[in-house]
């Protein structure tokens, strides 16, 4: 007997959808006439697009080409012009870049339309939590929960005879679980260890289908309006699974009135992470809160069951080894990244789409999971939640620094015995803040990345997370760590010799071979939106084995206490000593910082 889950869109929600990040790198494909080109791969499980090396948005045309995009009638579309790589671009082509310079600008627009918004919100008026209160997300983050998981292949691409819901059951809930290259346990390892036990969920792989198309008709790109059927892969999926006998009323939580996530892992790669020529067709993996209004009150079965909740991940993930692309099981990174979003966490990258920006804003990189850091070890090893995350969800309790006097911070240790942050608080805006954590070596901080504090600088709004922006102004990010040498990096570097250089990453940590002191003279300083500068300073940053210590207001054996709070200067620019600007040049070196109160002579080191 075919059995009823009933969608729908529930009173007083807003539909909520938050996706990975696309690939940071950027990446070749063989165009229509035989040539190659470079680009990027933007936008979000909404809306997608590619851009060229220098900017340029792209969007496929009928011969899945690249041609330079315009938008017209809302709609993002291809012109007749095959893009190609700056240097082999002839004069028609070159005039018609000149036409089309505000098209970035118009799919900015596109993408702040209500139906790609999100909403999230903290707990509190100043967007943390509270220790051991569920946040606002589709699923509680806090107590047992478990949920439904669909492993689906299309009519076309079938998922490998290895992936059996014995398989991905234990890839999900196995303690210790490490059959791939750089795994470090189960999905429900990382967030047991994230929460110290408060958010306890199993992840019950209840079956595998096969869906009545091939993949390229639920993962259709229209107009650059991304997966236009995948609601219906998700209901398919679901009903195909009842069909195989699974109640799904059992999953049902009394507080939520329905089952609050069912989770989709659907086969071959998806469309964020891909390089593939026909990657456009495949699902961008999401997290969906609430059913589009197309299909509000759509039955399909007659348990009279509500879902609130969806997300899709991949089962195949790219990895490139001796210069030859391959694929195999994703990690677990996709997973967590989108769960993350149904716990009530929004995304830390850029989602704008302003490829200029997107180059140049820095955000949290690989020190926040929200971010690239889903990335790392070609997504299969999670990065830690930051404190701030974890505050959000309910699962840290925050000390906020007010004496003067010397202070301890301890690991965030995943066994549960130490797990401590400090907070400093804008005395002008008690929404902005300052977070301070200890990054030691645990199976969710590698060891390459360094030990030490790592400083987080929070400016909360409501309005910037509701519409999921929160780091899309130059400017103002609003969710940002503070590196200790001056210098962002999103990811790692390369040496000479080509091999991964951690170095960068290392030198965000406090302290460092050059800097032990976060103060409103030290570099880089203790700034704030609100105010100015924040006298709140702390001296003497040094390591303890695996403990920070150091010297709260006032420096050891000086007497000099500083708690004021003075106007911010202004940065004007900084420049090379011949003179040029280099706002965005991290390299090693003396510069001149130009401020509204004078210049002086910076190192970069």
């Amino acid at each position: 007997m075919r059995h009823f889950l009933l969608f729908c869109l529930f009173v007083l929600v807003q539909v909520s959808a938050f996706a990975i990040p696309p690939r940071p790198d950027a990446f070749t494909l063989r165009q229509a006439d035989g040539s190659e080109i470079t680009v990027y791969r933007c936008g979000n499980e909404r809306f997608g697009y590619y851009t060229t090396i220098d900017g340029l948005i792209l969007q496929r045309g009928a011969d899945n080409g690249l041609y330079y995009a315009e938008v017209k009638d809302g709609k993002l579309i291809a012109t007749k012009q095959l893009a190609h790589n700056p240097q082999d671009r002839k004069a028609p082509e070159l005039k018609l870049i000149k036409q089309l310079s505000n098209t970035a600008q118009q799919v900015d627009q596109l993408l702040s339309l209500p139906e790609h918004r999100t909403k999230m919100i903290g707990n509190n008026g100043d967007g943390l939590g509270q220790w051991g209160v569920s946040g606002f997300g589709a699923v509680s983050s806090v107590g047992k929960h478990t949920i439904p998981v669909i492993l689906v292949s299309y009519a076309d691409v079938e998922m490998g005879d290895t992936i059996t819901v014995e398989k991905i059951s234990r890839q999900l809930n196995e303690k210790g679980y490490h059959d791939e290259p750089f795994t470090r346990g189960s999905a429900r390892d990382y967030f047991l260890a994230m929460s110290q036990g408060l958010f306890d969920p199993t992840f019950e792989v209840v079956a595998k289908v096969k869906v009545s198309h091939g993949y390229a008709y639920y993962g259709k790109n229209s107009n650059g309006r991304n997966d236009v059927r995948v609601l219906d892969l998700v209901k398919e999926a679901c009903d195909l699974a009842a069909e195989q006998g699974v109640d799904f009323r059992k999953y049902v939580e009394a507080d939520k009135g329905c089952v609050p996530l069912v989770s989709i892992m659907y086969a071959g790669p998806g469309e964020a992470n891909s390089t593939d020529n026909n990657s456009d067709d495949y699902i961008w993996p999401h997290q969906w809160t609430g059913i589009d209004y197309m299909y509000s009150g759509y039955t399909i079965g007659n348990q009279g069951v509500k879902v609130g909740a969806y997300f899709v991940g991949n089962e195949l993930n790219e990895y490139t080894s001796g210069g030859v692309k391959k694929k195999r099981l994703a990690g677990i990174n996709i997973f967590v990244h989108e769960f993350g979003h149904a716990l009530g966490l929004p995304d830390g990258y850029y989602t704008g789409s302003d490829p200029s920006l997107r180059g140049r804003l820095k955000t949290m990189g690989l020190w926040d999971h929200m971010d690239i850091g889903c990335y790392l070890n070609n997504a299969a090893t999670p990065v830690a939640f930051t404190s701030y995350e974890r505050s959000y969800l309910g699962w840290l309790k925050l000390e906020e620094l007010k004496e003067e006097r010397t202070y301890t911070l301890h690991p965030f240790d995943i066994e549960g015995r130490d797990n401590s942050a400090y907070i400093i608080r804008n005395p002008k805006n008690t929404n902005e803040y300052y977070l301070f954590e200890n990054r030691q070596a645990n199976p969710y901080h590698v060891k390459d990345m360094g030990t030490g504090m790592l400083v987080l600088h929070i400016d909360y709004d409501v309005q910037a997370w509701s519409a999921n922006v929160v780091n899309n102004i130059e400017s103002h990010p609003r969710m940002a760590y503070v590196p200790a040498d001056g210098a962002k990096q999103q990811f790692y570097g390369y040496d000479s010799q080509g091999k991964i250089d951690w170095t960068p990453l290392v030198n965000d940590l406090y302290p460092n071979a050059d800097n032990n002191t976060l103060s409103i003279g030290s570099y880089p300083a203790m700034r704030v939106f609100t105010g100015g500068t924040l006298n709140r300073p702390l001296y003497n940053i040094r390591r303890q084995g695996n403990l920070i210590v150091f010297d709260f207001l006032k420096e050891q054996g000086t007497g000099i206490a500083d708690v004021t709070s003075e106007p911010a200067e202004k940065v004007l620019g900084i420049y090379d000593l011949q003179g040029r600007r280099v706002d965005d040049n991290n390299q090693p070196g003396v510069y001149i910082l130009k401020t509204d109160k004078g210049s002086r002579r910076i190192i970069r080191k």
